[in-house]
């Protein structure tokens, strides 16, 4: 009896959640950065060199939320075993002076695209890629259906890098889809983004926060990816994110796939000290 009225009350209180959230986003507005070439911040050619052309790269995604505690993650970044071999750090819900912290302590170049104020600091919200590469070039992907997304309608992007490795170039993309999207639109975001790749560079690496917080959200992508060419590169990730108002639900929202790479090893570190989030990462080859 006691186990029903629990649930019971669980479910009114997720309930109720559900409702204020709605009721809220529809009272906020957004200022969204629709534009693809600004806001654009950087620092290209301070701290990046050339590296061992055959050493595999380290590649780590990141959604350090809100970028409210860079401190943490800069410590955790440079600390954790594999975290510290990172040649590529992706991050998203960064503000630029996050970016340029990280940047600083850890002595990276970076670029750094914001997508829009988000309402709940008022501050820049978006992503960036922090290199130890040389960076070549930029730009900033606009993702649709931003208005679909009902938790805030916040315009939702990926910002690509092309980075240098010996003779050659690869692209990295960090992207964060939107948060409550149906699968089908969640779908048509990671389309739009696929579409947009210059289809001429073979070695490509997307990650970031795909938001797929159920598996009906997860397969759809996953199958598009493996249609266009890609591997998924971290099946062996059970869960990068713990929902409270899902009842400490476990849910696999950061994803990474690569194409024109080999998969040396992938994984992700189990510590939410800096983030609501889990940072992944990927060791790829690219192929002899």
């Amino acid at each position: 009896m006691r186990y029903h009225f629990t649930r019971f009350l669980k479910t009114v209180f997720f309930i109720l959640y559900l409702l204020n959230l709605s009721a809220c986003t529809h009272l906020v507005h957004v200022q969204n950065y629709s534009q693809a070439e600004q806001p654009r911040y950087a620092r290209i050619g301070k701290h990046s060199g050339d590296d061992d052309e055959s050493k595999p790269l380290m590649i780590v995604s990141y959604n350090i939320e809100l970028s409210r505690k860079i401190k943490k993650a800069a410590a955790l970044l440079s600390q954790d075993h594999y975290l510290k071999q990172a040649d590529i750090i992706c991050l998203q819900e960064m503000t630029k002076e996050g970016v340029e912290s990280l940047a600083d302590q850890l002595h990276f170049d970076y670029i750094y695209y914001p997508s829009a104020i988000h309402p709940a600091n008022q501050k820049e919200f978006g992503n960036a890629i922090l290199s130890r590469l040389p960076i070549v070039h930029d730009r900033k992907i606009i993702l649709p259906l931003a208005q679909e997304d009902k938790l805030y309608r916040i315009q939702r992007i990926g910002v690509e890098a092309q980075i240098q490795k010996g003779d050659g170039t690869f692209s990295v993309i960090s992207t964060h889809l939107g948060a409550m999207l149906t699968p089908e639109n969640r779908r048509i975001q990671v389309k739009a983004l696929l579409d947009d790749l210059h289809t001429k560079q073979k070695h490509v690496i997307i990650v970031g926060d795909f938001n797929t917080y159920s598996k009906n959200h997860l397969d759809p992508i996953l199958k598009l990816m493996s249609q266009r060419g890609f591997t998924f590169a971290t099946p062996n990730v059970t869960w990068t994110y713990k929902y409270w108002y899902f009842f400490n639900k476990k849910s696999i929202l950061d994803l990474a796939f690569i194409k024109g790479f080999t998969l040396v090893d992938s994984g992700s570190i189990i510590d939410r000290s800096a983030s609501d989030h889990l940072p992944i990462w990927i060791k790829v080859a690219l192929p002899q």
